[in-house]
């Protein structure tokens, strides 16, 4: 698909500006970010070199996440090229009725970190996104490209570089934002909401579209046949990502929880009901 294309061409240029700027934040080497669901608080994010393969590799760095989800860690000097932030631990208040409860494992692949300051989002989307580099071979520095790209064509945004609102929180508390980051944000509350109405956590919701992902596409299907949800032993409906999703987006957005009161872009609404991986 052509969008894809040129989302892979401009993510590419934003990761080189993600790390460069100024004398100053070339010699900080810090990688900073946040880890959503809702913000995760309590969770380890380890930062590994990964190897030319694709393959995981050393563990360089860690940090602990704050109340807000937010981490920052000082990468080793020397290093450049690829890298996977891995969040383990924590836990997060659901944004569709506020239950507190353990977070997943979020991931978050860097197709390449050449040093200063770079800032990152950790989010259900992107750790979808790994699992389109796994289905492609591996966390190579392309594969990354390509599936940060095809995530963000997806839901209508950069998924890896957008800092997503906290829609539990009024609007002012974390400044009024982007249009880009309140649908981040409302997307968040979404699959929160979707996750309810099917009777299962956000994080139970995230792993069955990961599994419904190693096909290649939301519908349903993963590479060993029909998705299951854990709860209910039932099967996923076909419709869970792309248009249920965009039309969960609405009714999150029209919620009591939607603290913040923000409304989604068509743009995203379009890419969700669309839901094509290319």
């Amino acid at each position: 698909m052509r969008i894809v294309g040129i989302l892979a061409a401009s993510l590419v240029l934003a990761f080189a500006g993600a790390c460069g700027g100024s004398d100053h934040m070339s010699d900080s080497r810090t990688m900073n970010g946040t880890v959503m669901m809702s913000p995760v608080s309590g969770g380890t994010v380890a930062c590994y070199a990964l190897n030319p393969d694709g393959t995981m590799g050393a563990m360089m760095a860690s940090a602990m996440t704050d109340a807000s989800g937010g981490f920052s860690m000082s990468m080793p000097e020397g290093f450049s090229g690829p890298a996977m932030l891995v969040c383990s631990g924590g836990q997060y208040a659901e944004e569709y009725g506020g239950t507190v409860v353990g977070s997943p494992q979020i991931l978050c692949g860097i197709p390449n970190y050449s040093g200063g300051m770079m800032t990152v989002a950790m989010t259900p989307f992107t750790t979808m996104a790994c699992q389109l580099a796994l289905n492609a071979g591996g966390y190579t520095p392309q594969n990354l490209v390509n599936a940060m790209a095809a995530m963000s064509a997806y839901c209508g945004l950069d998924v890896m570089s957008t800092m997503p609102m906290d829609a539990m929180q009024p609007m002012g508390m974390m400044g009024m934002g982007s249009q880009t980051q309140v649908d981040y944000g409302l997307l968040m509350g979404a699959m929160s909401a979707m996750a309810s109405s099917m009777g299962i956590s956000s994080s139970q919701l995230m792993m069955m579209a990961m599994e419904d992902l190693t096909d290649g596409d939301f519908d349903g299907m993963g590479m060993s046949g029909q998705v299951m949800n854990p709860i209910s032993g039932g099967p996923m409906d076909p419709a869970t990502m792309t248009t249920m999703m965009s039309s969960m987006v609405g009714t999150f957005a029209g919620s009591a929880w939607n603290v913040g009161g923000g409304s989604p872009s068509t743009m995203m609404m379009n890419s969700l009901m669309n839901g094509v991986m290319p």
